[in-house]
């Protein structure tokens, strides 16, 4: 978990300098999904949404614009892609490139500008295709007749222990030549004393050992387009392959474009790495910050794994409506547990260090905490909006603006009740305030914080101190 944590802080910290890159892509007039343009910020990207909404040919299409010899190869790439435009902006080592296609008219020879190491890999189609030659070919004498072979070392088995959840005793790796000259990898392992190879192994098992052999064996500054890795692999199997591929990117410095339907693979993604696609009137579109609807609509349900300590129950509601405000996906991640104070914030986060069992711990501390938060819990803490407890902004607002807010509760009443809690504590004042005027306090609150937002210097101020809680909450 530490590996992948720092692996993840790494792309995430070093997106914009990563030496291989795809930086935009740009389609017209392609078939399944007509136009539009997409510009990503991260060496993983996942790319989700219904069935039928073109992910495939989305994928492909990318892989026409970067590798024209292969993928016209394919026959299901050129049935999919047979007409539009694209362009693709490419950053590898310091240099932009434009890639430039006429699907219509494309070609194995059609030249390209940069010297890119590219690999498409369909998991459903090569798992099931790779095995069923291997198995065509013979025995495993026969397959492995004259070929080098290479008896992983203990390292490598480490990692592929991880992967599959199998300790083997041994794994000797051969290459071979399959149909039409692809280079296959051929498994020899021995598991609980019994020895077996790829042709009698389950596909989960041979597709976690192929996209292992791929991933160990690329070019530093390869990029990789992966349909549905998830295929054939148990949950638990899945979130392991994020972890791996996730650490083989930082290590390599890979670019990664996948598709996905899995909530294992997507509910750990770093920040921005995740992609939902849909359709409109021009084809399909790529939507950088879905709504939870959308992923529920696919079946993918963001469980909480970020606990936010914060003062009291307004804290919690003002936080909950920051979250939703600014970002929606995270705020279905985001558990709010008010403590009863800053002191107890600072000893719930000192108990909470480091972050445990793939859990992440927040301190949201009002804004009157400014400059008094403890140096040992810093790095674990955000400000909510403001220069002063919560309740207290917001008051002020209503305060200056008595008949917009009484024209946003329905209450004709506000500027009377206002006038009678002058002087009343903060704390008590938004209870006797909400219990005058006959609403419920959560809608009170709700009602003042998006009057308070509506002033642009205030708008600001929020989106600053949400982008901290976010630099923490996902690192």
């Amino acid at each position: 978990m530490a590996e992948f944590n720092l692996a993840i802080k790494k792309l995430t910290d070093s997106a914009k300098n990563w030496p291989i890159r795809i930086d935009s892509f740009s389609y017209k007039d392609v078939t399944g999904i007509g136009t539009g343009s997409v510009t990503f910020n991260s060496p993983l990207i996942v790319i989700t949404g219904k069935n039928s909404v073109g992910k495939t040919t989305f994928l492909r299409a990318i892989w026409l614009a970067l590798d024209p010899t292969k993928a016209l190869d394919s026959a299901l790439t050129t049935r999919k892609l047979q007409s539009g435009f694209l362009d693709i902006l490419i950053h590898q080592n310091g240099i932009d490139y434009i890639e430039e296609i006429n699907v219509e008219n494309a070609s194995k020879s059609n030249s390209r500008k940069s010297a890119l190491s590219v690999f498409h890999i369909d998991s459903a189609e090569a798992i099931s295709d790779l095995q069923q030659k291997l198995f065509i070919l013979g025995a495993a004498l026969d397959i492995v007749n004259g070929m080098p072979e290479r008896v992983l070392a203990s390292s490598k088995l480490d990692e592929i222990a991880f992967l599959t959840r199998r300790e083997y005793e041994c794994v000797t790796l051969y290459e071979v030549e399959i149909e039409g000259g692809i280079s296959a990898p051929f498994f020899k392992v021995v598991y609980n004393s019994c020895g077996y190879d790829s042709t009698q192994m389950g596909s989960g098992e041979y597709a976690s050992l192929f996209l292992w052999w791929m991933l160990d064996s690329a070019e530093n500054g390869s990029i990789f387009l992966i349909e549905e890795p998830e295929t054939f692999l148990s949950p638990l199997n899945q979130e392991r392959l994020l972890s791996y591929l996730v650490t083989k990117i930082a290590k390599k410095k890979l670019c990664v474009v996948i598709t996905s339907h899995s909530g294992n693979l997507l509910h750990n993604m770093p920040n921005g790495s995740v992609r939902f696609l849909e359709r409109d009137k021009g084809g399909s579109v790529l939507v950088e910050k879905p709504d939870p609807t959308f992923l529920q609509s696919v079946g993918i349900y963001l469980k909480p794994d970020i606990f936010v300590f914060v003062e009291d129950n307004v804290a919690k509601i003002i936080g909950r409506l920051i979250l939703e405000r600014f970002d929606p996906t995270l705020a279905r991640r985001c558990q709010l547990e008010p403590v009863g104070g800053e002191a107890l914030i600072t000893r719930s986060l000192t108990a909470s260090m480091p972050n445990k069992f793939g859990l992440r711990f927040v301190g949201w501390y009002d804004g009157d905490q400014e400059g008094k938060i403890p140096a040992n819990v810093q790095a674990f803490a955000a400000l909510l909006p403001g220069s002063e407890a919560i309740e207290t902004v917001l008051r002020k607002a209503t305060i200056a603006d008595p008949d917009t807010i009484g024209v946003i509760l329905g209450s004709d009443r506000v500027r009377q009740v206002l006038q009678s809690l002058e002087g009343e504590d903060a704390h008590d004042w938004l209870w006797r305030f909400s219990a005058a005027i006959g609403r419920d306090p959560e809608s009170v609150l709700s009602s003042m914080f998006y009057l308070w937002l509506r002033e642009s210097a205030n708008l600001t101020a929020a989106q600053a101190r949400f982008d901290r809680f976010t630099s923490i909450a996902t690192a």
